[in-house]
């Protein structure tokens, strides 16, 4: 089987996924649908929830984030308006947004297929004193971004599982895209 060594710096692609967090604890479950448009170093996430959109753009220089909250037409006080920001960020702050590039050591074994490609799975377990965190990782077997990964915390003290995170991709489209995607928040 392969490692997962290789560099997502030159991708350029468009893909939506799914995520879900499921809170163990008080069973509260949240869902959202991320779209993403990437090209070198440049990205834009646009995330939509029950609670409204938010989007992340980053030009290269600079990121910008647009939060729209839900619109309700029969809500007796108005919605707060959208709220746009933009700033510099750092190099760590930046890596922490772009959940589809990430480097694995060891060996991937055959993943099968998600949104039409063929990945490589990685998996690794950390204990802890009062539980473990594990992590599933599916990689594109030919570009290396994370096509879906899983996320959990298990706590042996409560005996469930505290908390535990789905990214799937269920669709992606791989190639260049326009700049001036990068530089918009609408």
């Amino acid at each position: 089987m392969t490692g997962c060594s290789g560099s997502t710096e030159n991708v350029a692609f468009k893909g939506v996924w799914n995520v879900e967090k499921l809170n163990g604890i008080s069973g509260d479950k949240t869902e959202s649908v991320e779209t993403v448009a990437v090209s070198r170093n440049k990205f834009r996430i646009s995330s939509l929830d029950p609670d409204g959109e938010s989007i992340d753009s980053f030009d290269g220089k600079v990121l910008r984030h647009r939060t729209v909250p839900v619109q309700n037409p029969d809500a007796l006080i108005p919605m707060a308006a959208p709220v746009n920001t933009s700033e510099p960020k750092s190099d760590l702050q930046l890596e922490t947004k772009r959940f589809w590039k990430q480097s694995f050591n060891g060996t991937g074994m055959a993943g099968g297929q998600i949104a039409g490609r063929d990945t490589l799975l990685f998996q690794g377990r950390e204990k802890m004193m009062d539980g473990e965190m594990t992590m599933q990782a599916w990689v594109d077997a030919e570009t290396r971004v994370v096509l879906k990964k899983i996320f959990t915390i298990y706590s042996s003290q409560v005996d469930q599982v505290v908390s535990r995170t789905t990214e799937e991709c269920r669709e992606i489209q791989y190639g260049p895209e326009d700049d001036a995607v990068f530089n918009q928040l609408q």
